[in-house]
């Protein structure tokens, strides 16, 4: 009896090692990964061509930030050349004024503005169009003050009027990470699910 219950305790003992270890590991990866919470809705779709025309058109700003549309804008724009469109345009919008959003938000002028914006990709014979919106963009209070994002991008079908591609995230970066670095991360995974052919 004393034989048997040494072997329980022995082999009680190497489970409460291999635990602590498999525990021990965790905590090391969830440290290492900057304890960031990253939540992605994907509407996937059937691969689209890279080479054709494709416009980048005005993200929409919903959070309090000032101009971190134009930001998500440009890292959009460098991740999508970085997959292989290279005939990408930029639409030049015309320079953001913060009234000037605020009023369009209260008055609902930037539905104008998108379908405006979605009419000259069209006249200028583009076939695709990536445009979005930034919900999120702030630093968390509290001690660390984690960087806090969240952005949605969708592609449109020009010559359908469709979207047929779209995914929506946030993402919490570790403490003293640029909101910035915590939203390329955040853009980079979203387009991961763009499939090009």
């Amino acid at each position: 009896m004393l034989r048997d219950s040494s072997k329980t305790a022995a082999a009680h003992s190497v489970f409460s090692r291999h635990s602590l270890f498999l525990v021990c590991t965790l905590a090391t990866s969830l440290a290492l990964s900057g304890c960031g919470v990253t939540v992605i809705r994907t509407q996937h779709a059937a691969p689209v061509p890279a080479e054709v025309r494709w416009v980048l058109l005005p993200f929409a700003n919903h959070s309090e930030a000032p101009q971190c549309a134009e930001r998500v804008e440009a890292m959009t724009e460098t991740l999508l050349r970085m997959r292989g469109v290279s005939r990408l345009v930029t639409y030049a919008a015309e320079p953001a004024d913060d009234r000037k959003d605020l009023r369009r938000t209260l008055l609902g002028d930037g539905e104008r503005d998108a379908m405006r914006d979605m009419a000259w990709a069209k006249s200028q014979g583009f076939v695709y169009a990536i445009s979005g919106s930034v919900e999120e963009w702030r630093y968390r209070s509290g001690l660390e003050g984690e960087a806090a994002v969240g952005i949605s991008v969708r592609v449109i079908d020009l010559s359908h009027d469709k979207v047929i591609w779209s995914a929506s995230g946030t993402d919490t970066g570790p403490a003293h990470e640029a909101v910035s670095g915590t939203a390329l991360r955040l853009i980079d995974q979203l387009l991961a699910g763009l499939e090009f052919r």
